[in-house]
């Protein structure tokens, strides 16, 4: 049986303190928080990361995962090392480590830029799995998994049993396109950022105008028999009053299709 789990990604609140998006989180009666690696949970502060593990877990919510930042094939030869970011992860109990497939697009990427990705993706997947991490790489503009041709490439070209994809839907697709992407993905599939955006303009938009979209991916989501995080990713305003509309509209087509959380 599919498991859809709800939640945020602190991320949507970067100037807020842990414990205040903890309770937003339960305002929102939302079940996980995926802990961003840029603010709240930095790199190598495995103080902070064990704190913050504790402070979620006493409020009845589960870790969904660390979004961390690291760009594979350009973090390393920055300074930031993997082990580090792994390191942080482990102390925050996240059973899945979010980054992002280097800095370029699919389309503009040479090949030998996309072999040497595809490479230390293989290789951090490695290290991640014995640390009992997911490897899960965000699906996102201006990288190496910034469409549906790229996702099943990375897929295909990194072939790790510990390798998994995020997805959110792109501002460019249509309706029909995000279903299809999703239909393709679903067994690979990590998390779902949920957002909701105006495509024409580009701006931000509460969730209740995207209903029809996440109606029908969410029905994808349940031909999987994974686990899936909806996490909800920036709202309209930056509000907090939006935040837990969104929060109610996104409990409200989940129990349209009548899905026990």
């Amino acid at each position: 049986m599919p498991q859809l789990i709800t939640g945020l990604t602190s991320i949507t609140f970067r100037q807020s303190k842990p414990q205040e998006i903890i309770s937003l989180a339960q305002k929102g009666n939302l079940l996980a928080i995926e802990w961003g690696g840029d603010i709240h949970v930095p790199h190598g502060h495995l103080k902070t990361a064990k704190e913050v593990s504790k402070l979620t877990k006493e409020a009845g919510l589960r870790v969904s995962s660390y979004g961390s930042y690291y760009q594979i094939g350009v973090s390393d030869s920055q300074g930031l090392n993997f082990s580090k970011v792994l390191d942080t992860a482990c102390e925050l109990s996240a059973p899945t480590l979010r980054v992002w497939a280097g800095s370029q697009s699919y389309a503009n990427a040479k090949d030998s830029q996309k072999k040497w990705i595809y490479d230390e993706t293989r290789q951090i997947c490695e290290v991640a799995e014995q640390a009992g991490v997911t490897l899960a790489v965000e699906y996102r503009d201006n990288t190496l998994n910034d469409s549906l041709e790229a996702a099943l490439d990375f897929l295909d070209q990194v072939n790790h049993p510990n390798y998994k994809t995020y997805w959110q839907p792109q501002a460019k697709n249509t309706l029909e396109e995000c279903v299809e992407e999703l239909e393709s993905l679903v067994y690979s599939l990590s998390n779902v950022h949920i957002n909701s955006i105006d495509y024409q303009t580009g701006e931000r938009q509460a969730l209740d105008e995207a209903s029809e979209l996440w109606t029908r991916c969410f029905n994808e989501l349940l031909t999987s028999d994974q686990l899936h995080y909806l996490l909800l990713e920036f709202v309209k305003d930056k509000s907090p009053d939006q935040f837990l509309e969104d929060c109610k509209t996104l409990h409200r087509l989940l129990e349209e299709l009548e899905i026990s959380l």
